[in-house]
C-alpha cells in the first residue's frame, strides 16, 4: 500500500509517493520548456534515517534564473547548462558527484563592466567543484585559463584554490596561483 500525489503544472510535473511499509518517499519531478525537459529530479528520501538518493539531470537549463542571486556581481547573464549529478548520503551530510557543462554563456562582470564568454565543464566531486582548463574569453577573444577548485565541508568552510593563466595567442603574460578562504 502506498500514498501518492501527482501535480501537473504548466511548466512540469511532480509525483510524490510514500511507501507504507518503509515510510520512504519517492520523488519524481521535472520542468519543461516546450518539449524539452530542462530539469528532472528523481530519487528517494527516508524520513526515519534521513537517507537521500537523488539523480538530477539538467538539459539546456537557462542560467538567467540565477540572475537575482548574482545582483551586484554579474549582470546580463545568458546561456544554458547541461548536467548530471547524484546526491546521496543524509540530509545533514549529502555527497554530490557529477558534471555541469556550461553552454555558450556570457555575462558582464559588474565591477569591470566587461562581457565574458565561457563554454566549459565543471566537475563536481564530494566537497569540491573542480575547474580544469576552464577557458574564459573577453570581448577581444583573449583567453583566461582557470585551473583549480572550490573546496567546502558540506558547503561550509569554503576555500578556493585557483591557478590562473592570462594568455595572448601564443604568449603567456601572467600566471598566478592564489588561495583564499571565504
Amino acid at each position: 500500500m502506498c500514498r501518492w500525489l501527482l501535480l501537473i503544472f504548466r511548466i512540469g510535473c511532480a509525483r510524490v509517493e510514500q511507501r507504507e511499509e518503509t515510510k520512504n518517499i519517492n520523488l519524481q519531478v521535472y520542468t519543461k520548456i516546450g518539449k524539452v525537459k530542462t530539469l528532472s529530479i528523481s530519487g528517494d528520501y527516508s524520513p526515519t534515517n534521513h537517507q537521500i538518493a537523488f539523480e538530477i539531470n539538467l538539459n539546456r537549463l537557462k542560467l538567467n534564473i540565477l540572475q537575482p542571486y548574482l545582483t551586484g556581481i554579474v549582470s546580463d547573464l545568458k546561456g544554458e547548462v547541461n548536467g548530471n549529478f547524484s546526491i546521496v548520503g543524509t540530509t545533514e551530510k549529502p555527497l554530490i558527484e557529477g558534471t555541469l557543462d556550461i553552454l555558450d554563456t556570457y555575462f558582464i562582470l559588474d565591477f569591470s563592466k566587461v562581457r565574458y564568454n565561457i563554454k566549459n565543464s565543471i566537475t563536481i566531486t564530494n566537497n569540491e567543484f573542480k575547474f580544469e582548463d576552464f577557458n574564459i574569453f573577453d570581448p577581444n577573444w583573449k583567453m583566461l585559463v582557470l585551473n583549480g577548485n572550490i573546496m567546502h565541508n558540506n558547503f561550509e568552510n569554503i576555500r578556493r584554490m585557483m591557478h590562473l593563466c592570462f594568455l595572448i595567442p601564443r604568449n603567456q603574460i601572467m600566471n598566478l596561483f592564489m588561495e583564499q578562504h571565504i
